[in-house]
């Protein structure tokens, strides 16, 4: 399994893409926020929006993650959503993930408990509501076929994969590459690019 090495070319000297070109590249590959639904979101200030907004990108990161064959015991196998905690983003989860599917897997969500890390799931999103057991989770879930992710502050510095952010009115998200090879996931360059951390993986890709 291979990941294609990031490129900086085309990019402003700065390393950051001007905001109409960030909100243009988001829209075009995650394929479900607009220019107008972006403003809308911060114009308004609702919790709603931003955690709409929010629960559609921790799908479409699934979009472009590939899972070891291993973690799925045959094509007909769920793709499981492990929710640990409970806070205001959970039930936009739980809709956003309705009805769905991930690489062909229909997807099923189930609500996790920190001291059953035996329970098997792919995707696994911790709430803020347990940020100060997230590293002490984070270490007993990191294993091979598991995206853990979060908006608990500094989650990727804690070891997780992904981290959802708010910068400049803008939700964004933080990678941590060397995470995501230890659970054997294969993270497309096309989300890295996206990444607030962007520079951060360019030559250390595989």
């Amino acid at each position: 399994m291979t990941t294609s090495k990031v490129s900086a070319k085309g990019r402003p000297a700065s390393g950051r893409l001007p905001l109409r070109a960030y909100i243009g590249w988001f829209a075009l590959v995650f394929g479900f926020v607009s220019t107008v639904s972006v403003s809308r979101l911060w114009a308004t200030s609702s919790d709603a929006l931003e955690n709409e907004v929010k629960a559609a990108m921790v799908f479409n990161f699934t979009k472009f993650i590939e899972w070891p064959t291993a973690s799925f015991t045959d094509s007909k196998a769920p793709f499981v959503v492990g929710l640990l905690g409970e806070d205001d983003l959970t039930p936009f989860l739980e809709a956003a993930m309705r009805e769905k599917s991930v690489a062909g897997h229909p997807v099923r969500c189930i609500r996790m408990q920190a001291h059953k890390a035996s329970e098997n799931c792919h995707l696994l999103v911790i709430a803020r509501s347990e940020r100060r057991k997230g590293a002490e989770i984070l270490s007993k879930w990191q294993r091979s076929g598991v995206l853990s992710v979060s908006t608990i502050d500094q989650f990727v510095k804690m070891g997780g994969v992904i981290g959802i952010v708010v910068e400049d009115k803008r939700a964004r998200f933080e990678v941590n590459i060397d995470t995501a090879r230890r659970a054997n996931l294969n993270i497309s360059s096309k989300l890295l690019r996206l990444a607030r951390n962007f520079e951060d993986h360019i030559g250390g890709l595989r």
